[in-house]
C-alpha cells in the first residue's frame, strides 16, 4: 500500500470553524465512543477511541488517548480523564450546539448537550457535505481500496464459486485483502447465491453456492480508512436466458452512466439515462428504480459517506450501482467506485 498518506489537518479545522460561524452555533462536539467515527478522524486523524473534539468558532479541544502528538494541532489536547470537567466549563457559554446526528456515536453529545441543558442543532448533514469533494490524497487512498477490493473478488472468482459457503468465500476475499495490506472491512461483505441475489441487501450465510446458480457479491475494502465499494454478478453457469439478459441490461446501463458522470452533471438525468438502458432490455418492472434504490452514493470514510444527489461536483468520489432485482427468481448488479 505504500507511505501513509499525509492530510492537511489545520485547514480542515479551520474551514469547520468558519461553517460553525455559518451556522450560528456557539460550538459542535464530535464523539468517537466505541468506534471508529468519520468526522473525529477526518479533523485529527486519530483512529484511536474514545476520542472527541469540541470546536468554537475560535477555540479547538482535542481529548484522546494520547493527546500529546496532536498539540499543534489543536488549541487544547487534553487526556480523556479531563474531557467531562473541561465540556462542563465550556458549555456554560452561551449559544447552540452542534452536533453530528449522522454519526453511530451521536448519543454521547447528545447526553452531554442535554445535561447542560443547551440547544442542540443536528448538523450531520452539513458535516457530510464538508467531506464530499476529496483532495488528492483522499482521492487516491479511495481508488486503492477500489483496486484492492476488485482484486478481494477476483481471488474469489478464480477459487471458484460451487461448492463453498458464502462465509468461505467471504474469507477468501479477506485473505487476498490483507495480502494487499487492506481489510475487507468497509462493510460487512455480501456473498449471494440463487434466489437470494434478488435482494439487493441479505446477510452472508453458510449456505453452500451450488452449480448453475447466480453469485452476487458487495463488499469493500479500506486504504488508510477510506473505503472502496464494488459489487460483481457472476452466472456461475447459469444458463437462464432472463437473467443473462438481465445481467447484459446491468452492464450496459452501468457503462452509459458512468459516461455521463461528468462535473456539472445532473444526478437525476444520469439516473433516468441508467434506468432507460433497463427499461429497453425489458426490464423496467424490475429496475433499482422501482424497488426505491439510488443509482449510487458518495464514499469515502464512510462507505455511504452521503447520498447522492444534486449536480456532481470534480472531485467527488462516488459510486455507480443499477441492478436488476426479480423477488423468488434472481438478482443482477455492478457497481464500482470512481471519483468525478
Amino acid at each position: 500500500m505504500g507511505t501513509m498518506t499525509e492530510f492537511d489537518f489545520a485547514r480542515r479545522i479551520a474551514r469547520l470553524q468558519r461553517k460553525i460561524a455559518e451556522w450560528r452555533a456557539g460550538g459542535v462536539l464530535l464523539c468517537a465512543t466505541d468506534g471508529f467515527d468519520a468526522n473525529v478522524h477526518y479533523y485529527s486523524g486519530d483512529s484511536t477511541h474514545p476520542a472527541a473534539i469540541f470546536a468554537t468558532r475560535s477555540n479547538t479541544l482535542f481529548a484522546s488517548l494520547h493527546p500529546k502528538d496532536f498539540e499543534g494541532l489543536f488549541d487544547e489536547c487534553i487526556p480523556l480523564q479531563q474531557l467531562r470537567k473541561r465540556l462542563k466549563e465550556e458549555l456554560r457559554n452561551p449559544g447552540k450546539l452542534a452536533v453530528d446526528d449522522k454519526s453511530p456515536y451521536a448519543g454521547a453529545a447528545v447526553r452531554t448537550a442535554l445535561k447542560a441543558r443547551k440547544r442542540i442543532v443536528p448538523l450531520g448533514e452539513k458535516l457530510e457535505e464538508l467531506r464530499l469533494v476529496k483532495d488528492a490524497g483522499e482521492q487516491r487512498e479511495i481508488m486503492n481500496a477500489a483496486m484492492i477490493t476488485r482484486k478481494a473478488i477476483a481471488a474469489a472468482e478464480n477459487e471458484g464459486f460451487a461448492g463453498k459457503s458464502g462465509h468461505e468465500i467471504a474469507g477468501v476475499m479477506e485473505a487476498a485483502a490483507r495480502n494487499e495490506g487492506a481489510s475487507l472491512d468497509a462493510f460487512p461483505p455480501m456473498v449471494l447465491s440463487g434466489s437470494s441475489t434478488a435482494f439487493f441487501h441479505e446477510t452472508t450465510s453458510g449456505r453452500k453456492v451450488a452449480p448453475g446458480e447466480p453469485v452476487l457479491i458487495d463488499c469493500g475494502c479500506r486504504s488508510n480508512f477510506y473505503c472502496g465499494d464494488v459489487t460483481r454478478t457472476f452466472a456461475n453457469g447459469c444458463r437462464g436466458k432472463e437473467f443473462n439478459d438481465a445481467l447484459e441490461a446491468v452492464s450496459q446501463a452501468k457503462r452509459a452512466a458512468e459516461r455521463k458522470a461528468k462535473p456539472g452533471a445532473s444526478v437525476k438525468e444520469i439516473t433516468r439515462i441508467a434506468e432507460q438502458v433497463i427499461a429497453e432490455h425489458g426490464f423496467k418492472q424490475h429496475s433499482f428504480a422501482k424497488e426505491g434504490l439510488a443509482l449510487g452514493h458518495h464514499v469515502g470514510l464512510n462507505v455511504h459517506d452521503a447520498p447522492l444527489k444534486g449536480t456532481l461536483r470534480k472531485g467527488f468520489a462516488i459510486t455507480i450501482e443499477p441492478g436488476v432485482y426479480k423477488r423468488g427468481e434472481f438478482g443482477a448488479r455492478l457497481e464500482d467506485t470512481l471519483v468525478v
